[in-house]
């Protein structure tokens, strides 16, 4: 039996996507669920089973988002009950729909088949929208979930549009890029900061927090746009965090020297298989505001391409082994399996 007071955090490895779970004593809370690809989600699952042990129920399970690399493999949990899922946090269409039909007095039709099918088989917990200041409390208000994103005008401006243009990205991570040399820590203090942004609605709408539990607090960031979590974070102040999940599996366009500004922890996890992603520009963006702080880098994948593409840096950073996930314990003072 898990002690009232275990943290843990399982990298579940779901190729380009984001899969991971959170143990809270015995509170077991899941954050997307990776693709829909077969071998990606049958290889997820398995470790997901594994990682839940005796006890194959999920509490809380939140979509962030409705990409399929996020997505998808909840469509198929809840088609086949393999794991059972108490209760499920997320901005359905009906929620999207019903929120801007509200506040636009205009009737707006929303359809999207997975995300309507997810919503179908457990209908979301939250019966609004979940939107950036809001605050759930969980476990018996043990486990906190401070809400950054996505922002109340997003959802009318961009929710329509988002959802009758999603697109399923199937196995996306496989179509690879050109290879990238991650330079020194040093170089990174150096390296060039272009003005790029993420244009994706279905982005902007992700959801972002801050959960805490037990001291404890981590940043999944999801795959939102910086901009509204930095309007999130109040004032100047640095937010302090034991572990940031970095947005968008490392991708430049959702990073900014703004947003790390307001953020500081040693311990930085990006979800990728390292075939589009993550971008050197966001390493750097991560260094130049750390200062002196020690950091160290973990990735939820291991492959050729990510090990090569660190092959000439001095960054810290951790690999998982071999159908082995990364595991983060907070409640025993280890973040090293």
């Amino acid at each position: 039996m898990e002690n009232s007071q275990t943290f843990k955090l399982t990298v579940i490895p779901a190729g380009h996507g984001d899969c991971f779970l959170v143990q809270c004593g015995q509170f077991n809370l899941l954050i997307d669920s990776g693709p829909s690809s077969a071998d990606i989600r049958l290889r997820a699952h398995a470790l997901l089973v594994k990682a839940l042990g005796r006890r194959q129920v999920i509490d809380l399970a939140i979509v962030t988002h409705y990409d399929d690399d996020h997505i998808g493999g909840m469509v198929h949990m809840l088609r086949s009950q393999s794991v059972k899922v108490e209760r499920l946090l997320f901005n359905s269409p009906k929620l999207i729909q019903r929120f801007i039909d509200e506040r636009t007095r205009e009737e707006v039709r929303i359809t999207a088949a997975d995300a309507c099918e997810i919503s179908e088989l457990l209908p979301p917990c939250n019966d609004t929208v979940i939107t950036a200041g809001a605050q759930l409390k969980l476990f018996g208000e043990r486990v906190i979930l401070d809400v950054l994103s996505p922002l109340e005008d997003d959802i009318v401006h961009y929710g329509a549009s988002m959802i009758a243009s999603l697109r399923r990205e199937g196995n996306i991570g496989a179509l690879g890029r050109d290879p990238v040399i991650c330079p020194t820590r040093n170089q990174l203090l150096a390296y060039p900061n272009p003005s790029k942004s993420d244009n994706s609605a279905a982005n902007c709408l992700s959801l972002a927090f801050r959960l805490t539990f037990a001291g404890h607090k981590i940043l999944f960031l999801g795959d939102s746009w910086p901009s509204r979590v930095s309007q999130s974070l109040p004032g100047d102040a640095v937010h302090t965090f034991d572990l940031v999940v970095v947005s968008h599996h490392g991708s430049q366009y959702n990073s900014t020297l703004e947003l790390y500004k307001k953020v500081a922890a040693p311990d930085y996890l990006v979800s990728t298989d390292g075939r589009r992603h993550p971008d050197i520009e966001t390493f750097a963006r991560i260094v130049k505001t750390a200062g002196e702080r020690d950091l160290t880098f973990h990735f939820s994948e291991t492959n050729d391409a990510l090990t090569a593409m660190f092959k000439e840096s001095d960054l810290k950073r951790r690999f998982p082994e071999q159908g082995v996930p990364l595991v983060f314990d907070f409640s025993a003072a280890k973040n090293r399996k």
